[in-house]
């Protein structure tokens, strides 16, 4: 098939001249043109965009309304791994100032870098910053970043969405030196441990009929037995399910990590002959339970013993498995369900509240109900699987639960006495506190179990493509919070061609496998003692129904944390009521959100301000009710009444400073405050916003509005100093140390531009999911074969085939796509269309394959991908007439894999002859790159 040239960004084409660097330039940079240069994307209507005066000259003006949103942006292009600076100076104000009431605060934007490779395509999203209200003033700001090697354009996008009016001028982007390195407190509180451990992993370059067709396809080397030798590399135990692929990995001496859903699958379709209920989640059914301990006793008698069996995981994401179960009344047919509803009624809903009715079921307490049955259903998994493991005698670690991100009200302290190592997943994105997730998803899972927390980061391609400086942050964060490890993810979700590091980023993936040998030899030190509480209400986690969101959580983790350097503690109120956490030994408390708590845990917490603690309640509506819906007595607990008014755009505090802050809660109270109770933060209009009540010895800080209503916070440099007044008030310790370590610059592998080019136009290097094409530097030529390949035809047809139609020299036309959503091309994957493969027939009398440049130029090297034999070959050169021997390689036979030969060549040539001797096999061969020096 000929595939003609595909049409390059102006940029693409830029770098594929070497030596020539792209130079960031804006266009109408302060939009004394108007529009000029800048695009504008409406994502929601209606918005205007205009043009309007500003303080020198004109600026860009975007005006919103509810549900609105609009992007203004600019793409220029951009030098490979050069840091940049991009300035703007932004004004920021609610849309409409003319009401007195209904006017919201915080963040009316935000300012997004985003990368593209030079083939046009997404990479990342670098840097996000908000646009926080400036109350009338213009702000200035900047954002700073490393583009990456395959790095084509960078585009600078304004984002503004609901009723804001964000005005903008002055964008500029230049070049900077690297900042100066950040202290790491590395050798300080890293430790070896007495022996390296492993990690488990999602990975699957086991697959080797994939890891073959693309290695194919783009001319990379896939050997199948080389995934098993680097497992000993990265310290990880996969879950590779197949038999064979267990018995390989015990001839490499690795021991697999055991996935129990498949198992269970099994044992459920075979308990039912094939049909199971329609109407019965799989979750919920008691005979998938006990499939999980039959997989997991099978399992241990198959491998237990030999090779032995790492890890055991169980099910990844389950509670979003138990909150979808709830199927609406109607469709539940089974009489599983009348047994279910009732267990529920009778054990956990106090007699009245059974299962919800339906997905829709707005009952909380019928949510609060199924949702202490669920925890009580899978810690009793837990537990079961737990007994198996210790009756096998086996040394095999249980793995759970793999929640997503999110805060769940699980019930942590009953799974942590059978679970050996907690695992949990993130996806990590940049701007505000979602910036911190991976060390938040670490810190609960640590103080809630008191267990070995093996964080599994999303470093793939999810919501954007991580740099090996962003690995090191995110598994740094890791260790900073407590964590001891990692679950590796090697599945490239949205880049499923490619479908691992190894091959989507290569750099990216020599950094992990260094973090991970790191983090396999050492641990950390974290700090000896907490004076401040996090609570998690898991009653009012519960009555979030199907929709979980611990926002609240990650924002405070996030300010107390990795910003002021504290080293705050996560308590969750089940532990409380079951007496297995207490509030002893803290002097703050925070609630940062819950309406609904066990009798139990309200006793608990009044009882620590009783005894002279402070409690900062962050939601003006906590603590009202039970879980069987009986009102508790906060209003004697927070000393106020709170009435719900209209939205507000900023309070004036006076404790423990004087400060104005940013609203950015939706729904906001004023408080009628109870006899005693000081005023200490008020609303424009003199009505109080935030209380503080002396109770016993200690005081309740009730806020209005939640000051944690958005991931956002995090970024108000005014909240960071309120939070920090708080910490100093109280004589907590902030700037730890702990939040200077970073795992060793050393881990740290960078993508190479090669010195030489390539003068067949086919060579791309692979990096952050992104295509480098800048060592190209095509000559005019063709190349002809003495025999055509039969078993894969070229698919420029016999001849002289020219380089830009040929499969010999497509490697770059692979790249560029097209491709769905998930990665995969849209156009189905054959052989014959990326490459030619040769009968044992067609070999019989040898092959010669020729390449003609117009020009002669002074080649440095041949590099070649192939398949099947490669027979003896030898390399010759033609310069002047005289045709002289360059290289030369032995036979070799790889079988199905994919190998990639290097030869090195030398000397000023214009034709290149590739000689194989007769052969008895096939061979199939991918690509061919010829390399020369630079021109001049």
């Amino acid at each position: 098939m000929t595939r003609p040239m595909a049409r390059m960004t102006m940029c693409a084409l830029i770098a594929a001249l070497p030596g020539l660097v792209c130079a960031a330039v804006l266009q109408n940079p302060g939009f004394e043109q108007g529009l000029d240069g800048w695009s504008t994307w409406y994502a929601r209507q209606p918005t205007t965009v205009e043009i309007v005066p500003g303080e020198t000259g004109n600026c860009l003006r975007m005006l919103g309304r509810e549900g609105s949103r609009v992007v203004v942006s600019q793409a220029v292009a951009a030098a490979p791994q050069q840091w940049y600076r991009v300035r703007y100076r932004y004004r920021a104000e609610p849309g409409d100032l003319t009401r007195s009431h209904g006017v919201g605060g915080g963040a009316m934007g935000y300012c997004r870098i985003t990368f593209f490779d030079q083939n046009g395509r997404f990479l990342d999203y670098p840097s996000t910053r908000p646009m926080l209200d400036g109350f009338g003033t213009w702000t200035e700001a900047e954002q700073t970043f490393l583009t990456p090697l395959s790095i084509g354009e960078v585009s600078i996008g304004f984002n503004q969405s609901g009723p804001a009016d964000l005005r903008i001028d002055d964008v500029s982007i230049e070049e900077i030196p690297p900042p100066a390195p950040q202290p790491n407190t590395w050798d300080e509180l890293a430790q070896r441990r007495e022996e390296p451990i492993v990690f488990s992993s999602w990975q699957y370059t086991n697959s080797a009929e994939h890891f073959r067709q693309m290695g194919m396809k783009y001319g990379w080397s896939y050997r199948y037995l080389e995934q098993f030798d680097e497992l000993w590399e990265s310290r990880t135990s996969p879950m590779w399910g197949s038999e064979s692929a267990i018995d390989e990995m015990a001839r490499h001496g690795v021991q697999p990590t055991i996935y129990l859903y498949h198992g269970a699958k099994q044992y459920r379709d075979a308990h039912y002959a094939g049909e199971p209920p329609a109407d019965i989640p799989y979750i919920l059914d008691p005979v998938w339970h006990d499939g999980y301990v039959e997989a997991c006793r099978a399992a241990l008698e198959r491998w237990g013993r030999s090779p032995g069996i790492a890890c055991i995981f169980v099910q990844d994401e389950s509670m979003g498995r138990y909150k979808s179960a709830i199927l609406p009344k109607a469709e539940r047919v089974s009489e599983l369900w009348a047994r279910l509803n009732e267990e529920v009624r009778r054990d956990f809903g106090g007699g009245q509240f059974g299962l919800p009715e339906g997905p829709d079921d707005e009952n909380v307490f019928r949510w609060i109900a199924y949702y202490r049955w669920v925890g009580h259903q899978w810690a009793g998994t837990f537990a079961r699987l737990r007994a198996v493991i210790d009756e096998s005698g086996c040394r095999t670690r249980l793995l759970g639960p793999d929640e997503v991100g999110i805060l769940m009200p699980l019930p942590w302290c009953d799974l942590a006495a059978s679970v050996d190592v907690f695992t949990g997943q993130c996806l990590c994105s940049r701007g505000s506190a979602q910036e911190y997730v991976a060390g938040f998803t670490t810190k609960y899972s640590a103080d809630l179990t008191g267990k070995p927390v093996h964080n599994a980061t999303q470093i793939v391609k999810y919501s954007g493509s991580p740099s090996p400086e962003e690995v090191q942050r995110q598994y740094s964060l890791v260790l900073q919070s407590g964590g001891d490890g990692e679950m590796l993810i090697g599945v490239e979700w949205f880049d499923r061609e490619l479908n691992h590091h190894r091959y989507s980023a290569p750099a990216r993936w020599e950094t992990i496998k260094r973090c991970l040998q790191t983090m396999s030899e050492y641990r950390v030190r974290t700090p000896p003692e907490s004076r401040v509480a996090i609570l998690y209400s898991s009653p009012s986690g519960m009555a979030q129904r199907a929709a979980f969101t611990s926002n609240e959580h990650s924002a405070i983790y996030a300010l107390l944390g990795p910003k002021l350097g504290g080293w705050p503690t996560f308590v969750d109120t089940y532990a409380l009521e079951q007496g297995k956490s207490s509030l002893d030994g803290f002097d703050v408390a925070i609630w940062p959100y819950g309406q609904y708590e066990t009798r139990e845990a309200f006793a608990q917490i009044e009882a620590f301000v009783r005894g002279g603690s402070t409690l900062i309640c962050c939601d003006p509506l906590a603590l009202r009710t039970d879980i069987m819906g009986q009102p508790l007595p906060a209003e004697a607990l927070l000393g106020l009444r709170a009435s719900e008014t209209g939205r507000r755009r900023s309070m004036a505090l006076g404790w423990p400073a004087a400060m104005r802050e940013r609203v950015y809660d939706g729904r906001c109270h004023v408080l009628e405050p109870g006899e005693g109770v000081e005023v200490i933060a008020t609303w424009e209009d003199g009505s109080a916003a935030a209380t503080s009540h002396p109770l016993g010895e200690g005081r309740v800080i009730t806020f209005g509005a939640n000051p944690l209503a958005s991931l956002t916070v995090s970024e108000d440099p005014d909240w960071q100093a309120w939070w920090r007044a708080v910490l100093d008030e109280h004589g907590i310790a902030r700037d730890l140390p702990i939040w200077r370590l970073r795992l060793p610059d050393e881990v740290l592998v960078q993508a190479q531009a090669p010195a030489d080019v390539c003068i067949t136009g086919n060579s791309f290097v692979r990096v952050q999911n992104g295509a480098y094409l800048g060592a190209n530097d095509p000559v005019p030529g063709r190349y002809h074969m003495s025999v055509a390949p039969d078993l894969s035809p070229e698919s420029a047809g016999p001849g002289a085939v020219p380089f830009y139609e040929g499969d010999l020299t497509d490697r770059v036309e692979a790249t560029k796509g097209p491709f769905d959503n998930s990665g995969l091309a849209t156009t189905p994957y054959a052989e014959a269309d990326w490459a030619n493969r040769w009968s044992p027939a067609a070999m019989a009398d040898g092959l010669t394959i020729e390449f003609a440049l117009l020009e002669a130029r002074d080649l440095t090297r041949l590099r070649l991908w192939y398949s099947g034999t490669l027979p003896a070959l030898t390399v010759d050169g033609l310069s002047d007439g005289r045709r002289r021997r360059l290289a030369a390689a032995e036979a070799s036979a790889v079988g199905p894999d994919v190998e990639e030969l290097e030869l090195p060549l030398a000397g000023g040539c214009d034709r290149v002859r590739l000689r194989l001797a007769p052969s008895d096999a096939e061979l199939a061969i991918a690509d061919i790159e010829l390399w020369a020096r630079p021109r001049g």
